[in-house]
C-alpha cells in the first residue's frame, strides 16, 4: 500500500512525513488510543467521492474516546470537517478509507489514562474491497475469544484491544481462511477480526445483540 501524501496532525492538514511521532508515545507502549475506520466512495459518473455516515462513524469514534477518559480538543462537528479537509487536500478519485485517529501523545513511562493529552489525526488511503472475494470468504470460528465488556470493552475501537483481533486474523490467514469468527467468553458469536456478523432473517439484517462483546455497527 502506497503512503498516503497529506495527514491531519495536530489540528492541521500537513504533509504525512511532517506527522511524526517519539518511541516513547503513550499510545505506541500502551495502546492506549481509539481509532475510526471509515469509507469513502468514488462515483466516476459525478466525479465526486462520497463518505459513507460520516457523522455516525465520528459519533463513535467520540463515544470511543470518551471510554478513554479523552478531553478532545475537537467536537464531532469540527471532527468530521477536519476529515473532509483532509480528503479535499489528498485529493482521491477512487474508493478509499479514512483513518482517524485520537491517542494520548505524551512520552512517559507509566500505565494511566489521567493526566495525559489526547491529540486527533487522520490520514486516507485508496482502499477496495476489505475481503475481496465475489464468490464468498472463507472463513474459521478462532480458538481466540472475544473480552468481556469489563476486560476491555469491545464496544469502542480501541487500539490496543485490537491485538485480540490481530491474533485471530493471522492464525486464520496462516491456515488458509479469509477471516475469523471470534466467539464471546459464553461461546456464543460476536464479530470478525474487523467486521459485524450478520445474516439475513425474513428480510431483515440480524447481528448480535450488543450484550454480545461487539463493537455496535454503522
Amino acid at each position: 500500500m502506497a503512503l498516503p501524501r497529506m495527514a491531519f496532525f495536530h489540528d492541521r492538514v500537513l504533509p504525512y512525513a511532517e506527522a511524526k511521532l517519539g518511541l516513547l508515545t503513550h499510545a505506541l507502549n500502551y495502546g492506549t488510543g481509539v481509532f475510526a475506520g471509515i469509507r469513502g466512495y468514488f462515483n466516476q459518473d459525478e466525479g465526486k467521492l462520497y463518505v459513507f455516515r460520516l457523522a455516525d462513524h465520528v459519533r463513535r469514534f467520540h463515544e470511543s474516546a470518551r471510554m478513554l477518559r479523552m478531553d478532545l480538543a475537537l467536537s464531532e462537528e469540527a471532527t468530521a470537517a477536519a476529515l473532509l479537509d483532509l480528503l479535499r487536500a489528498e485529493g482521491l478519485r477512487q474508493d478509499c478509507y479514512i483513518r482517524a485517529l485520537a491517542f494520548y501523545s505524551d512520552e512517559v513511562i507509566g500505565v494511566r489514562l489521567h493526566g495525559l493529552k489526547p491529540i486527533l489525526a487522520a490520514v486516507a488511503v485508496p482502499f477496495g474491497l476489505y475481503i475481496d472475494k465475489a464468490e464468498g470468504a472463507h472463513c474459521t470460528v478462532s480458538s481466540w475469544r472475544r473480552p468481556d465488556d469489563n476486560v476491555i470493552p469491545p464496544r469502542g475501537k480501541i487500539t490496543g484491544s485490537y491485538a485480540n483481533s490481530a491474533l485471530a486474523k493471522s492464525d486464520a490467514e496462516l491456515a488458509g481462511f479469509d477471516e475469523a469468527i471470534l466467539l464471546n467468553c459464553d461461546g456464543h458469536v460476536s464479530e470478525g477480526s474487523g467486521e459485524n456478523i450478520f445474516l439475513i432473517r425474513r428480510g431483515i439484517a440480524v447481528t448480535p445483540s450488543l450484550d454480545q462483546s461487539v463493537l455496535e455497527g454503522i
